[in-house]
């Protein structure tokens, strides 16, 4: 996996924990409401298994957040928090660091080759 799909994972990852922690409270409320005893049986291991799928899109962003703070430049640590950690767009990022938007996306190619060479290393 390259630098950029390792960033890619965490675009999405607010919208997957908010639809996976809906599925969860549907699920215990049909378990609440159930009294069919093998149906609460897979009410209960569907409920185990968004709580390993919640724990593992967090283990994910833990480390990804770890790669972005490995990075030793502070503006291309910055510019990666902010794009992907914070999801900004070009725009508000570019008024943030006071840089043009041509300027942040050389700085973007330059913080994905630093950090192609820290996901190596680990």
């Amino acid at each position: 996996m390259d630098s950029r799909e390792y960033l890619q994972q965490i675009k999405r990852f607010d919208s997957i924990v908010k639809s996976k922690i809906e599925q969860q409270k549907r699920v215990q409320n049909m378990l609440c409401q159930t009294e069919i005893y093998p149906m609460q049986d897979k009410l209960v291991e569907l409920d185990r298994k968004l709580n390993n799928e919640i724990k593992q899109l967090y283990e994910t962003k833990n480390k990804i957040e770890s790669a972005i703070n490995a990075v030793s430049n502070t503006d291309l640590r910055l510019l990666l928090t902010l794009r992907y950690l914070n999801s900004k767009t070009w725009p508000e990022i570019a008024a943030e660091m006071r840089y043009s938007v041509a300027w942040l996306h050389k700085l973007h190619n330059r913080a994905f080759c630093e950090l192609k060479n820290i996901l190596k290393r680990r």
